[in-house]
């Protein structure tokens, strides 16, 4: 249900992005997207999703099988015929991504040992959040000893650093 509901919402912009590109113009849908906040990484899916060719939106394909086909460096062609094999095959969007790059059907098991993905910085962010809220705030750091608060600063260096680098600081 809850895959169902991802692919409805992704694919269901893709559309709405597409038919306002059609029926408004590019700019408007930019100043629409923009003015209501979607998140970066849900409009570039749903830009993907829209460059695939729409008789490959298959029932058992979710949002994340046509953003890998999207990327996939293959023809159209062979986007139709990955995604024949997924559906097939029972593939998992990282199979499939592992499979169109190797050239062949490759197990579960294959797929995840060659999968490293690196977290984002919007992810290690959303991390630190859930962190701070169970630390209880800016507030309830303040209030640890002094060897905890040490241990914290030592922890976060690294974050100070990056901060530095990214502001040429």
């Amino acid at each position: 249900m809850f895959r169902w509901a991802q692919t409805s919402l992704k694919t269901g912009l893709a559309d709405y992005i597409k038919f306002g590109e059609a029926k408004f113009g590019a700019d408007k849908v930019g100043e629409c997207i923009t003015q209501l906040e979607f998140p970066l990484a849900d409009i570039t899916k749903a830009v993907d999703i829209n460059s695939v060719p729409a008789g490959i939106r298959k029932q058992n394909l979710s949002a994340e099988h046509l953003v890998v086909l999207a990327r996939a460096d293959v023809t159209p062609k062979q986007q139709e015929k990955w995604a024949e094999t997924a559906v097939k095959e029972n593939l998992s969007a990282v199979q499939l991504k592992e499979s169109i790059k190797q050239g062949t059907v490759v197990s579960a098991a294959v797929a995840a040992k060659n999968n490293h993905g690196v977290i984002t910085i919007h992810g290690i962010r959303m991390e630190a959040d859930i962190w701070l809220r169970r630390m209880g705030g800016l507030e309830g750091i303040a209030k640890l000893g002094k060897e905890e608060r040490d241990e914290i600063i030592g922890e976060t260096q690294l974050f100070v650093d990056i901060h530095k680098a990214a502001s040429g600081k």
